[in-house]
């Protein structure tokens, strides 16, 4: 084989390697973002609502996860991430009309309540955004709870970001914030594994209730999208004993 030859057949290798493969060739990159008992970690381990949908999803389809797939982050990286990469996925993704166009679609998978959360014992009553302006007022960047109350009308300059859940259960403990825009399920089940009396707790103002989705990269070929969503509504189907697949996940993580 000639000199010529062999730098050729070099360079075409070098080009297949620095083409970008297409999305459906995998791996993906499926963001986890602490929200419990959707998703969440347990030690080192992946767990959740969402977690295991999101398993058996892959499963179906014929290509399984592996554990290095599924990443935990925090929300504002998982949410910049999923729109920068083309083999991106984020669980447990409100599909807003601002989020419409920028993600593609799968679900819903689960239903949640979104609200102001408050301490019981400082007796705040609030009936309109506009009463929640005397009060300190903490949200997540970039999630729905947030974006929902100022789309009511609160002005979006008077939510303090804060960049991470735990950090503001912290702060609402030690009355650092008086209230919270968050969904109860996962707040409550957070702060008991936090070590801080949930009981003390409640939704001071209901926000809204929302459906949960799985948000793909635009970039992921609308087959692979179509396809999730066909083994998703597979698994709303009843069993023999009643009970469908969803159904099943969504009971291994009911309050005993």
């Amino acid at each position: 084989m000639s000199l010529r030859h062999s730098l050729t057949i070099l360079a075409a290798l070098m080009l297949l390697i620095l083409i970008p493969l297409p999305a459906d060739a995998g791996p993906y990159r499926v963001f986890s973002t602490p929200l419990p008992p959707l998703s969440f970690m347990d030690g080192d381990k992946h767990k959740g609502i969402f977690v295991d949908v999101v398993r058996e999803l892959f499963n179906d389809m014929g290509m399984p996860l592996e554990d290095g797939d599924i990443v935990a982050a925090s929300w504002a990286r998982a949410y910049s991430d999923t729109l920068s990469r083309p083999d991106a996925l984020l669980m447990t993704l409100a599909r807003t009309p601002a989020r419409e166009h920028l993600f593609q679609w799968v679900g819903p998978v689960h239903s949640i309540t979104l609200g102001l959360i408050g301490k019981q014992e400082r007796n705040i009553t609030i009936h309109s955004p506009a009463d929640a302006l005397p009060y300190r007022v903490g949200g997540l960047r970039n999630t729905a709870p947030a974006q929902m109350f100022i789309a009511q009308g609160f002005p979006q300059n008077a939510i303090q970001i804060i960049p991470e859940l735990k950090q503001a259960l912290r702060m609402l403990e030690a009355d650092r914030l008086d209230l919270f825009a968050h969904t109860a399920d996962s707040v409550f089940f957070l702060m008991e594994s936090m070590g801080i009396d949930a009981s003390r707790y409640r939704t001071v103002y209901p926000i809204s209730t929302v459906d949960l989705y799985i948000g793909m990269s635009r970039a992921i070929p609308k087959h692979v999208v179509t396809r999730m969503q066909q083994c998703l509504e597979t698994m709303r189907v009843p069993g023999p004993d009643g009970i469908s697949r969803l159904d099943a996940i969504r009971e291994r993580y009911q309050p005993r």
